[in-house]
């Protein structure tokens, strides 16, 4: 039996109010799938793009590891080279005599040739004088 709205006084079917409702119920129904599927690129492009910057985040954090090991292992072979050696002798011959004279020229020399030094273990680039 059919709604009372949707017969006529006469009893016949008012069928463009029928048409109405249905298409509304169509227009509702397609708008909310739509939605749903909107909303369910959304999450999905979240978890992509979070995924995505965890593996980022792991390849910088692995290559700052190895860049850091490669200097580390860069700065002992500097250390151990002849100029290494050298630079590192003349720098503790320095401080000796700093602490053993403690004069202005010693502490010059030790700040001088320990700098020279730390910048060569750094950079390896052999410092010169002026």
């Amino acid at each position: 039996m059919m709604p009372k709205q949707i017969r006529r006084e006469g009893g016949s079917v008012n069928y463009l109010l029928l048409f109405v409702i249905i298409l509304m119920a169509v227009v509702i129904g397609n708008l909310a799938s739509d939605w749903i599927e909107l909303k369910w690129v959304e999450h999905q492009t979240a978890q992509a793009i979070s995924a995505f910057n965890d593996e980022i985040n792991d390849a910088a954090q692995e290559q700052r590891q190895r860049n850091l090991r490669l200097q580390h292992q860069t700065q002992e072979e500097r250390k151990r080279s002849p100029t290494g050696v050298k630079l590192e002798r003349v720098c503790t011959d320095w401080m000796r005599a700093d602490e053993e004279y403690d004069s202005y020229t010693t502490q010059t020399g030790r700040e001088k040739h320990c700098t020279n030094y730390r910048k060569f273990i750094q950079s390896g680039i052999i410092p010169r004088s002026k």
